[in-house]
C-alpha cells in the first residue's frame, strides 16, 4: 500500500477524540462503559427526586427544601443530554408546586411561599446553565471532529509548552499517538529546531496573536520534516492566554525538490 511521502501508514497511530478519554478502551466498550455511566446517573437522580418530593410533602422540615432539585439537575447534567436535563428540572419544578399546594394550598401566602418561590428560580436556573454548558460542549466535540478530519498536523498546547489535544494528522505523520503526545512538551517530543531563537517567536505570538515560519522536525522514527508552522493565540474572557494552535503542514518533498537543482548544479561547477 502506499503513502504519502512524510506519512506512516493510517494503522501507525490511533485516532484520537480529546473529549473521549474512554476512547482508548476501544469504541464497544467505550459505549458501554458511558451507557452504563448515565443509566446509573439517571437512575440516581430519579431517587434523589423521589426522596427530595416524599421529604418535602411527609416532613414538617423548615426551609427551602425543594431547591434540592438542583442537586439531581446537576446530576443528569452529566449525561450531555438535554432531554435528561429537562425532564429533571420540569418534574422538579411540577413536584414543588405540588408540594406547596398539597400543604399550604392557595390562600396561605408567607415565609413558604417565598421558598417555594426560590427553589423554583433555583431549578430553572440550574437548567439553563446546564443546557448552556451542554451546548458549549457539544461545540467543542464538533470542533474537535472537525480538526481531527484535518491532513495537517494540528495540536494545542499551553504556554508551558505541554500538549493537550493532538489530531490525526499529527499522530499519523509523527508517529505518536496522542496518548503517547497529551502532556508532554511539544518541542521535546519532536526534537523541534528553529530558524531563529524560540523567544522572538513567543515574542511575535503574544504580541499579534499569531505567528508562522519554517520548522524542522523529528519524528518517532528519526526522519527529519521540513513543516511550515502557523500557531494561533487563544484567549479567554479576560484577555488571558489560555492555549496556543498549532497547525503544521509537512512540506519536506517540496524542500527536497527545491534543493536537488541547487546541489546538481553546485556540482557541476565544480
Amino acid at each position: 500500500m502506499k503513502t504519502e511521502p512524510g506519512r506512516m501508514p493510517p494503522h501507525a497511530a490511533a485516532p484520537h477524540d480529546p473529549l473521549s478519554p474512554t476512547r482508548a478502551a476501544g469504541p464497544d466498550t467505550a459505549s458501554r462503559r458511558e451507557r452504563w455511566q448515565h443509566g446509573v446517573l439517571r437512575g440516581v437522580a430519579a431517587l434523589l427526586v423521589a426522596v427530595i418530593f416524599l421529604v418535602d410533602t411527609l416532613t414538617t422540615l423548615e426551609g427551602a427544601v425543594a431547591v434540592l432539585y438542583v442537586v439531581a439537575v446537576m446530576l443528569v447534567a452529566r449525561t450531555a443530554r438535554r432531554g435528561d436535563i429537562v425532564a429533571v428540572a420540569v418534574a422538579g419544578i411540577v413536584l414543588t408546586v405540588y408540594a406547596y399546594l398539597d400543604t399550604h394550598g392557595l390562600r396561605h401566602v408567607g415565609a413558604q411561599t417565598f421558598r417555594a418561590a426560590v427553589s423554583l428560580a433555583a431549578i430553572a436556573i440550574s437548567a439553563v446553565l446546564a443546557l448552556e454548558n451542554q451546548h458549549a460542549v457539544q461545540s467543542l466535540k464538533s470542533q474537535a471532529m472537525l480538526l481531527d478530519l484535518s491532513h495537517d498536523m494540528i495540536f494545542t498546547r499551553g504556554r508551558d509548552g505541554r500538549i493537550a489535544f493532538w489530531n490525526r494528522g499529527a499522530a499519523e505523520v509523527y508517529g505518536f499517538s496522542a496518548q503517547e503526545a497529551v502532556g508532554r512538551i511539544a518541542d521535546e517530543l519532536l526534537r523541534t529546531r528553529y530558524a531563529q531563537p524560540r523567544a522572538l517567536a513567543e515574542a511575535a505570538l503574544e504580541a499579534e496573536g499569531r505567528w508562522e515560519g519554517t520548522l524542522v522536525q523529528t519524528t518517532r522514527d528519526g526522519r527529519e520534516l521540513h513543516v511550515e508552522s502557523r500557531w494561533a493565540l487563544q484567549r479567554d474572557a479576560s484577555g488571558r492566554t489560555r492555549q496556543v494552535l498549532e497547525t503544521h503542514t509537512d512540506v519536506t518533498a517540496r524542500q527536497s525538490c527545491c534543493t536537488t537543482p541547487m546541489r546538481v548544479a553546485s556540482n557541476m561547477r565544480r
